[in-house]
Order: C-alpha cells, then sequence, then structure tokens
C-alpha cells in the first residue's frame, strides 16, 4: 500500500481514527524513549478505575525520580507511547477525527486542547513484552501516596493517542492499528528477539535504551550467581571482567545515541551533545573542535540525509566532522554525506584489510574458558537432578499418577470430606511434576552433550 512521505507531526498525539490531541511541553520535550517504572499491570479497564478514583484527590504528575529507580518486587518497568487526555471518558463526545487518509502530518480543523491544571494521562506498554502474545497497553491512572509510582490499568488501542515515533504514514485504520502497535513493539521486546533488518543485515541489541552499565552488571550477576556457583569455577569470568575497559561504556552509549538517525533535532538535546563532548575530551584532551553545536548539526545531517553509521565509525565521523564544520558551518549535511561514503568505501575497507595482516593466532584462556562453562553446565545439570529427586519425594514418584488433570478436574465437583480433597490435589500436583520432569530429563540429556563437547574442544586446545 502507498503512503504519504510526509514526516509525523511531533507537537500532537493522534489516535489510529485519526483524533488529535494537541501535546502539553512536558510531553513535546520527551526524551525517545521514555521508560518508567510502575507498578505491575492490572486487567481493570482504565473508564472503572477512574470511576472509582472520582472521590480521590489524585494530581496527575510526573515523578522522574521515583520513576527512574529499578523496579522491585510488584513493579515493573513500561515504554511509554502516548497519552489519554483528561476528561474524555465518553469516547461518543470526542470532537470528529481527520478525513485525510494519512493520520498525523497535519493539524485537522476539530483537535483537543489540553487541560491547564492537568496533564494528559500516559499510555505505556510493559517491557519486555512476550513476542507471543498480542500487545498489551495501559494508562497510568492514579499514583501511590508512599512510592510515587503510578498503576497501569488496561485500555484498548482505539483510545490511545500515540506519540509521533510510534506512528506512520498508513492510509488505512486498519494498517495503523498494526503497524503502530509493531513499531511499539520493537522498542518493548525482550533484547534477544529485537532484530532491525538494515540494508540486509541483521542487527542485535537492547530493545530499549537503558544505562549500559546495568545491562553490564545485570548480565555479570547472572552468570556468577543464578546457579550458585563456586568461586574456583568464576576464576576465568573474573579475569576476563577485569580485562574489560569499564570507562569505555559511557563513551559507547554517548555514540550510539549520536548515531541514532531516529532522533530528531529536537530529540536529540544540547544535553547529549554535551554528554559525548565530555566522554571525548576526558579521554583525548587534544581534540578541541567537537562542541556541542557542531554535534547537534552533525546529528540533524544524519537525520535529515537518513544515513546509518556503524557504531565502529561514529568516533571517527564525530572528530572529522567537527572538524570541517569550523570552516564550514553551514555545509553540515554535505560534510556529513562526504564523511559517510569516505569511511564506508574507502577508510574501512583499508582497516579491515591491514587487521588481518600478520596477525597471530592467539588461544590464551581460551581452554580455561571452555572447561570453566563445561563446569557451569554440569553444576545446572546438579541442580537440574537434586529437583527431579525434590518432585519424586515431596508427592511421591511423578510417573505413578493414574488419573489425568481432565479427570482430576471432573472428580472435584464430587468431594465430600478434606482427606478425599488433598488425594486429587497430591494427584494434580504429582501430574503437573511429571511433565516438569520429562522436561528436565531431556534438558539435562542435551546440557550433558554440550558439555562433553566444550570438554573435548579444550582438551584439544591443550
Amino acid at each position: 500500500m502507498a503512503t504519504s512521505t510526509s514526516e509525523q507531526l511531533d507537537s500532537h498525539a493522534f489516535t489510529v481514527s485519526g483524533h488529535s490531541y494537541r501535546l502539553e511541553s512536558e510531553f513535546r520535550n520527551r526524551r525517545v524513549p521514555t521508560i518508567v517504572t510502575a507498578n505491575s499491570p492490572s486487567s481493570t479497564h482504565w473508564k472503572r478505575r477512574l470511576a472509582s478514583l472520582k472521590n480521590a484527590a489524585s494530581a496527575n504528575t510526573i515523578e522522574k525520580e521515583a520513576e527512574s529507580r529499578e523496579p522491585e518486587v510488584g513493579q515493573s518497568k513500561y515504554l511509554v507511547v502516548g497519552v489519554l487526555p483528561v476528561g474524555l471518558d465518553d469516547e461518543e463526545n470526542w470532537p470528529r477525527p481527520s478525513r485525510t487518509k494519512t493520520v498525523g502530518v497535519t493539524v485537522p480543523e476539530h483537535c483537543i486542547a489540553p487541560k491547564s491544571d492537568e496533564l494528559a494521562y500516559r499510555v505505556v506498554a510493559q517491557v519486555p513484552c512476550n513476542p507471543q502474545k498480542s500487545l498489551k497497553l495501559y494508562v497510568l491512572t492514579d499514583k501511590e501516596r508512599d512510592s510515587g509510582l503510578y498503576s497501569p490499568s488496561s485500555i484498548g488501542q482505539d483510545s490511545v493517542f500515540y506519540f509521533s515515533e510510534f506512528r506512520n504514514n498508513a492510509t488505512t485504520v486498519a494498517e495503523r492499528k498494526k503497524d503502530w502497535n509493531n513499531k511499539v513493539a520493537k522498542l518493548a521486546l525482550p533484547p534477544s528477539t529485537n532484530v532491525n533488518n538494515v540494508g540486509g543485515r541483521e542487527h542485535f541489541g537492547p530493545s530499549y535504551q537503558e544505562d549500559t552499565r546495568d545491562a553490564f552488571v545485570r548480565e555479570v550477576k547472572l552468570a556468577t550467581s543464578e546457579f550458585m556457583l563456586d568461586a574456583s569455577n568464576t576464576k576465568p569470568l573474573e579475569n576476563l571482567i577485569k580485562s574489560f575497559d569499564h570507562s569505555e561504556l559511557p563513551l559507547f552509549s554517548a555514540l550510539q545515541r549520536f548515531s541514532d538517525i531516529n532522533l530528531k533535532s529536537n530529540q536529540y538535546s544540547i544535553e547529549d551533545a554535551e554528554e559525548l563532548r565530555e566522554q571525548i575530551r576526558a579521554r583525548w584532551p587534544q581534540i578541541s573542535n567537537v562542541s556541542p553545536l557542531r554535534l547537534r548539526l552533525l546529528h540533524e545531517a544524519l537525520h535529515q540525509a537518513k544515513l546509518e553509521i556503524e557504531l565502529r565509525d561514529v568516533l571517527q565521523f564525530v572528530v572529522l566532522g567537527c572538524a570541517s564544520l569550523v570552516n564550514e558551518p553551514e555545509n553540515a549535511t554535505q560534510i556529513a554525506v562526504n564523511l559517510f561514503h569516505l569511511l564506508k568505501l574507502e577508510v574501512r575497507p583499508l582497516k579491515e584489510h591491514t587487521s588481518t595482516m600478520n596477525r597471530p593466532l592467539s588461544t590464551d584462556g581460551l581452554e580455561n574458558l571452555l572447561h570453566s562453562i563445561a563446569d557451569y553446565i554440569q553444576q545446572i545439570v546438579k541442580v537440574n537432578e537434586e529437583s527431579l529427586q525434590f518432585m519424586s519425594t515431596i508427592h511421591g514418584d511423578p510417573r505413578s499418577v493414574f488419573l489425568p488433570q481432565n479427570a482430576i478436574y471432573q472428580h472435584l465437583g464430587s468431594v465430600i470430606d478434606r482427606e478425599s480433597l488433598r488425594l486429587l490435589l497430591d494427584q494434580s500436583v504429582a501430574n503437573a511434576c511429571s511433565h516438569l520432569e520429562e522436561k528436565l530429563r531431556t534438558c539435562n540429556i542435551l546440557l550433558e552433550k554440550l558439555s562433553t563437547k566444550l570438554t573435548k574442544a579444550a582438551q584439544d586446545l591443550s
């Protein structure tokens, strides 16, 4: 289906049907994407929830400090998708939607204005979302006094006013329903499933922006403590961690944000540019031409020309681009295009050729690492075996179950005493254990094979 090439308006939010809402300044100056912490989601519909809050004072504010904390038990992270204007409980009273085929590129005649004394409700999607299920959206309706966190209530897609980063120029309601939620899911997916095909290549990365250091710490904690590993087995991992230059992580994050061509000029802020300038200055104080103004000019040029630079080339692009802008600040786009082609077609092939010349093949530390991974796998197998043993003793041997689950449910209706109920419950648990036992045993067989192959590979290296 052909679509318009007009750019989506940042200043307004739109529904899939074409209703528009003029955003408050708090939302127009938002960071993209915006991730917040809130309470666990509720299946209660937002209208029912708001009706129950009619008599409760609940100022609709943004609690940045509380919402930036890591979620605890009973809390979760969410991606802010759009808004729900205050006072629109009845869709029948909404203004007429836009009659144009493409929604979001012009302001329609009947546009909803914000209330002067209260922000619109934020609409969110839980992250990471479940890629196997349809996307669920929620409204942050009411705030807890103690924690400062909002409680999400369920909302249908038709009532959501989407931000520009989640819209496209689809010309039918059906297309917009599919495409807009797909754009949301793309940012809300778990990291391992977020695959973007760019220029025929697959790029795997975090599905939403977060501090790279937090992600690093989480992975290390998972590797060292999830399976209660012995200290003797974690030594190779500790040595590997010590070899990392942790000081490069903030620079990596700043370069990544600079090279994101989906961020428009008003979304790549002066604070973003200053952060990158400071990271470069801290490492290479002799580089004097990098400034926030030049960085924003270069970023805008990347966005306008749709130039996708690989992360390994971004630092060179920044330094050379800022130096070129000293004498030609009005030619940012042309400078960006020239540098892009220079790095892609000439500099990178030369670097790749020279980097492989006379490079010795080294396996230092690889043998120990393979042995260590094999040891980890054996400990997982051991934990699984202990779980199997536990299941066989707490409710008897799971393989001795006689009644299928459907029969157990049928018998529950005729239970007349506590002992009969206990026996049925025991059989139900044992039935579930039998299914889990089968999965664990299959898992252990595969893990044993993997451990054997890793051990053999390590021995071949010795």
